[in-house]
């Protein structure tokens, strides 16, 4: 058994996935909790997060937790409820979707070509002195512009880091603070993650929380970039660092600095409270903490592996002579081969349906076990040897003229005795 991917183990996935976003969301406010175990954590929690959104991989050996009120009052009364053309309100809902997904790709190609060709646009001042100091201490792989049409200094590309600068006044001290952390963006592949995270919104569009987190991501990424900047220097060049941060707040608050979602800026403006955390983490993270780090990797990646040991699916309980539990793993349909079809619960026989109640919950669940076209010729070939005596209670089977074995009445209706001739014996 190696599982499969069920419409099941897909809510599962966007569950989880959502619930990781929580996480992530909660923690990346908690500073203390960024300065002893780093934003690489919540890097971790992110991949991982995806992954399992994108691999809803259904573990046969999975936990199955039963839903009996949220998850059939969802799927019978709201997905499978037909209202019009055959149709039901599930395929529906799909179809939405992919409409949805396609507008939405529409529109972020359009908003992509937008800023292209706004950033074409820019007036652009050459500064041969700035760009030498970008040269000497970031390499030739970085492009530095001067231009009038931004206030915050700014930074697109994924192999080449392309930085443009407003005209304001900076030491060159200062200059260099600016210039390695919009390199960062580009080194950390940051425009990537942003694409590939654009690309999950455009899939998942109807998940609200989705739209939060594009904030947070981008919190993330500054404070990452901040971490590296700041890495090896002493106190006063953290300062001079976070006034660098402050002065550009500042610049771009005064000009009413609009952010586009597909550029890495020094600051964003749009998060209330991030430029004072990134002060607090900057300041406070004195010495390295090993431990700590490693014990938050090892849990997020525990959690990450548990989440496949667990899925949530519908559970319906049938009035028989005694209420049972059906689900996938206790419970199972024979396939009679004339159109009806035998429920088995725990090994025993319950009741027997027609093949149009195979779509209807509980039934559409389970696994339709049956003979294989070989088995079944070679248990035909052997009905003609086989005879049945019902004497009072008893059914003895008698194979080639010698007592073979008793069956029970449930027997008596399978293969290979379901088409064998019953005679009534003498008491």
């Amino acid at each position: 058994m190696i599982g499969e991917i069920t419409a099941y183990s897909i809510s599962s996935a966007v569950l989880f996935f959502n619930l990781g976003l929580i996480f992530m969301g909660i923690l990346r406010k908690n500073t203390m909790f960024l300065v002893k175990s780093s934003t690489g954590v919540l890097e971790l929690l992110f991949v991982l997060s995806v992954v399992r959104l994108l691999i809803p991989w259904d573990n046969p050996y999975a936990k199955i937790i039963g839903s009996e009120r949220i998850y059939p009052f969802i799927q019978d009364k709201i997905l499978l409820h037909q209202i019009v053309f055959g149709l039901n309100i599930g395929q529906i809902l799909l179809v939405i979707w992919g409409i949805g997904s396609i507008v939405l790709f529409c529109h972020f190609v359009y908003g992509m070509l937008q800023e292209i060709r706004q950033i074409r646009s820019y007036v652009i001042i050459e500064d041969e002195e700035i760009q030498k100091l970008a040269n000497d201490c970031l390499g030739k792989s970085v492009v530095v512009r001067i231009s009038p049409d931004i206030h915050v200094p700014q930074v697109y590309g994924i192999r080449k880091a392309h930085i443009f600068l407003p005209p304001i006044k900076l030491s060159k001290e200062e200059l260099k603070f600016v210039l390695k952390h919009e390199y960062y963006h580009v080194k950390g592949k940051d425009m990537v993650i942003k694409l590939f995270y654009e690309s999950i919104m455009i899939i998942f569009w109807w998940n609200p929380l989705t739209y939060y987190f594009r904030n947070e991501l981008e919190n993330l990424l500054e404070i990452r970039c901040d971490n590296s900047v700041a890495k090896n220097m002493n106190d006063t060049e953290k300062l001079s660092y976070l006034k660098v941060i402050l002065d550009v707040a500042k610049h771009a608050k005064d000009n009413c600095f609009v952010k586009r979602k597909n550029i890495s800026t020094l600051v964003n403006t749009h998060c209330q409270g991030i430029v004072q955390q990134r002060f607090e983490i900057v300041l406070n993270k004195k010495k390295d903490y090993a431990l700590r780090k490693m014990f938050s990797y090892g849990t997020v990646i525990l959690l990450f592996i548990l989440s496949y040991f667990v899925i949530v699916q519908p559970r319906y309980s049938i009035e028989f002579e005694h209420e049972v539990e059906v689900n996938t793993e206790n419970s199972y349909l024979w396939d009679n081969g004339d159109g009806t079809y035998d429920m088995y619960v725990d090994g025993e026989m319950f009741e027997q349906i027609e093949e149009k109640d195979l779509s209807t919950p509980p039934y559409d669940r389970l696994e339709i076990k049956k003979l294989e076209k070989k088995q079944e010729q070679e248990t035909r070939k052997a009905i003609d040897s086989y005879i049945i005596i019902e004497k009072g209670k008893e059914l003895r089977v008698y194979k080639n003229g010698a007592y073979y074995k008793t069956i029970t009445q449930e027997e008596c209706g399978k293969p290979p005795f379901d088409n064998v001739e019953i005679v009534k014996g003498k008491n």
